[in-house]
């Protein structure tokens, strides 16, 4: 597309098929290039770009202790914990963990993790071999580990509980642990291992219950665990709150007036908008409609239904004989 009115004529190109990866999640952007009348790239620029963004993920392995399991199946916890902690290394997950048995305590906090000494407190910890009480464990990571700042949980972050057990619970929720921990929205994650109740364990995941909830034959089973989950919370908060991640700006465009306008199919939880990109120097703004609900794919549409303005007096309607459309 080309554009006049300026001491040089040059062209506009734009493609909505950028891809790009940010932690594990693939973006799908926008990258625009400018020509000169030789076809010359004198300059490109990505209108609507979602840079790569990290959401903390704080999570606690909150591992049985009690002495229904050998002293064997206690380090295969501590493997298996190793084991998650060494291939997330390089994410924005974080570590805390807490043995449980009749009292639980913490073997480190998310500052350990931080300074890199929890791996050595990890080997260090001492199996407890005492009761169950997994209910009053959960409390104490709400209020010792989630809850108090000495323990460097990031506030904001997304708290996760992979709780690992052998047993049922030998305690009752007397302070709701569970249901301060849904208000909290903690996800938590079970493991159930050997002979449990898999019903009462359900009860102690987030839902769906079924879907959070594993059961292994022993303690062997731990090392697969890890393919069959995703740890990593931040993917499913991205996905269901989308702004500009798919926004795919290009899909549709018109010139008018100095003034380019792209089509943004993906943007604000599928609703769409335009991206109004102005001179030379594609200096742009977003145009949204609040009124139009999710997945309304306002740019996908005529824009000529909405006639938003264009912030320059004039009013952009591609389907017009003023403008000319381009879809790439």
């Amino acid at each position: 597309m080309s554009q006049t009115g300026f001491s040089a004529v040059y062209y506009k190109a734009c493609t909505p098929g950028l891809s790009h990866e940010c932690d594990g999640n693939s973006y799908l952007n926008s990258i625009c290039y400018q020509f000169n009348t030789q076809l010359d790239n004198i300059s490109e620029f990505k209108p609507n770009f979602q840079e790569c963004t990290k959401k903390i993920v704080n999570l606690v392995f909150l591992f049985d202790g009690s002495g229904s399991m050998t002293k064997r199946e206690f380090e295969q916890n501590k493997i298996f914990i190793e084991h998650i902690m060494t291939t997330l290394k390089n994410t924005s997950i974080e570590f805390a963990a807490v043995q449980f048995s009749s009292n639980p305590r913490t073997v480190f906090n998310f500052n350990d993790y931080k300074e890199k000494t929890a791996l050595d407190k990890l080997w260090d910890e001492q199996h407890m071999s005492e009761l169950t009480n997994t209910h009053k464990a959960i409390q104490f990571v709400l209020e010792n580990i989630f809850e108090n700042p000495t323990a460097g949980a990031t506030p904001d972050a997304t708290k996760v509980i992979v709780l690992i057990t052998d047993g049922n619970p030998s305690d009752t929720d007397r302070k709701d642990s569970i249901k301060r921990s849904n208000e909290k929205n903690i996800f938590r994650l079970i493991i159930g291992v050997k002979n449990v109740d898999i019903k009462k364990l359900q009860s102690l995941a987030s839902d769906p219950k079924e879907s959070n909830t594993f059961h292994i034959q022993d303690y062997n089973g731990l090392s697969g665990i890890l393919e069959n989950f995703n740890i990593d919370g931040s993917k499913t908060d991205r996905s269901e709150n989308l702004t500009k991640e798919m926004s795919q700006t290009g899909f549709s465009a018109v010139y008018y007036k100095n003034t380019f306008v792209l089509g943004s199919v993906g943007s604000n939880n599928w609703r769409g908008s335009l991206y109004e990109a102005v001179g030379p120097k594609s200096e742009g703004r977003e145009i949204q409609d609040p009124t139009l609900d999710k997945d309304s794919y306002m740019a996908h549409e005529k824009w000529d239904k909405h006639r938003l303005p264009s912030g320059r007096g004039t009013t952009v309607s591609p389907t017009s004989e003023r403008g000319q459309d381009l879809c790439l």
